[in-house]
């Protein structure tokens, strides 16, 4: 399959950009994260045009399967679309129904001369379903549960997400807080500080804060944690406190993690799968920058982002190795006080942030990746000393990921007790979807 040119240039307007970025997300498996963050980087585009382009991309990656069901009914029959000509529709339809600053004839025209350029033998075709559309808009945007076959149907089609997917939110959280969890599931995710204890106080980085413009709330669950209301990552990244080591960006529920592992001064701790060292990083300034840290990851480059976060917070216990968490060496075995595993998994838990994640999972890759985090629980738990403490966690919501794990780890270290299981999702104080689970050795083998 051809992949389309990426451009990067000021002289490219913010809806091609963004019809770019999303071939490159849903055709060559790009995560819209890091295609955003490239784009920005190399564009010149002016703050208007970079929330346009950034609203396009998120916006139509999160409402996939509502646009698609919309762009369905404007369609005389069954009519099979090529890929570009669908993805200009989803552009188009997203802004007619779901941007209301932008005119109708502005909408229509922009996606037509897109058109003209990628796939011109259809312009005539787009414009038609497009006019079609903003002809109904008001009908198409003012819907009922009851205009779908079943609340099962409307659910995924309005939070668009896959009926899969769907089924175990509602599994795990009850169908009442499952429902509230999907309808918000499309909304921004807060941005949480970490106030760096080593250099200041969660009260005095709020008064910094504000002195700077920023509006800033003790976020409610994690002690260190500050939500941010009225600043850009890029702004806080300006200030001279994240200059000055005052903070890291973090979501509150991986705070949440760090403070169940609760590491203490003068311990040894293992982060099996570390980078970019968020949580290793609050473990130091936990531990008053006193003990050892281990961080391992399979790539240097990876590695290199915990030792920048680590020089600019002032900390100087982290050991980064290179490592395969799979595997467990022999000078490991019965080393350390604390381990956390903070497993690669199927990501559930943050499609907030990686929209795409929802119409990419595979049950076939999720029982690859259950045998990849069996190997390195077995590796945690053998790593660690009589009476140590592993935290097991992942990003994602689905048991087979988490709560079953962690009871078959138990069942193949007898001597590996749990002590809390905790679930949490953006209905605990905005967090993303962080499952953690925390186990005490009693025994050496």
């Amino acid at each position: 399959m051809k992949k389309e040119k990426r451009k990067y240039s000021k002289k490219i307007s913010p809806r091609e950009q963004a019809f770019l970025s999303l071939l490159a997300i849903d055709r060559e498996g790009a995560f819209s994260n890091l295609e955003i963050k490239k784009v920005l980087s190399r564009s010149l585009f002016s703050k208007p045009d970079m929330h346009l382009y950034t609203a396009l991309v998120y916006g139509v990656l999160q409402n996939e399967l509502y646009l698609d069901h919309q762009i369905k009914k404007m369609l005389k029959s069954r009519t099979s679309l090529d890929f570009k000509v669908r993805e200009l529709l989803r552009i188009g339809a997203y802004q007619l129904l779901m941007m209301d600053r932008i005119p109708d004839y502005a909408v229509i025209s922009e996606t037509v001369d897109l058109c003209k350029k990628y796939c011109p033998r259809a312009k005539g075709f787009v414009n038609g379903v497009l006019r079609n559309m903003a002809r109904q808009k008001q009908q198409l945007k003012n819907w009922s549960w009851s205009d779908y076959e079943n609340s099962v149907q409307a659910l995924s089609i309005r939070a668009s997400v896959p009926r899969e997917i769907l089924d175990i939110f509602l599994q795990v959280f009850g169908t009442k807080k499952g429902v509230q969890i999907l309808m918000q599931m499309n909304q921004p995710s807060p941005l949480t500080l970490r106030a760096n204890r080593l250099k200041t106080s969660r009260e005095k980085l709020i008064h910094l804060l504000e002195e700077d413009g920023i509006e800033s709330e003790k976020t409610l669950l994690s002690q260190e944690g500050i939500r941010v209301e009225n600043a850009s990552v890029t702004e806080l990244s300006g200030t001279q406190a994240c200059q000055s080591g005052l903070f890291t960006i973090q979501d509150q529920g991986a705070m949440l993690i760090a403070e169940t592992l609760d590491p203490k001064a003068g311990e040894q701790v293992l982060d099996m799968c570390a980078a970019p060292g968020g949580k290793t990083t609050y473990f130091a300034e936990m531990m008053e920058n006193c003990g050892q840290i281990v961080a391992r990851d399979l790539y240097p480059s990876r590695l290199k982002l915990i030792d920048a976060q680590a020089a600019r917070l002032g900390v100087t216990i982290i050991c980064t190795e290179i490592g395969d968490s799979t595997k467990l060496d022999a000078k490991d075995h019965g080393r350390y006080d604390r381990v956390l595993l903070d497993a690669p998994c199927s990501g559930l838990g943050i499609i907030r942030r990686k929209p795409e994640i929802r119409y990419r999972f595979n049950r076939k890759e999720q029982k690859a990746l259950i045998q990849i985090q069996r190997k390195m629980l077995l590796n945690a738990a053998d790593a660690l000393k009589a009476g140590g403490t592993l935290v097991y966690s992942t990003c994602t919501v689905d048991p087979k990921e988490n709560g079953e794990q962690v009871q078959w780890l138990t069942q193949n270290r007898k001597n590996m007790k749990i002590e809390m299981t905790r679930q949490i999702s953006l209905l605990d104080d905005r967090c993303d979807g962080f499952y953690m689970a925390k186990l005490r050795k009693t025994a050496q083998d």
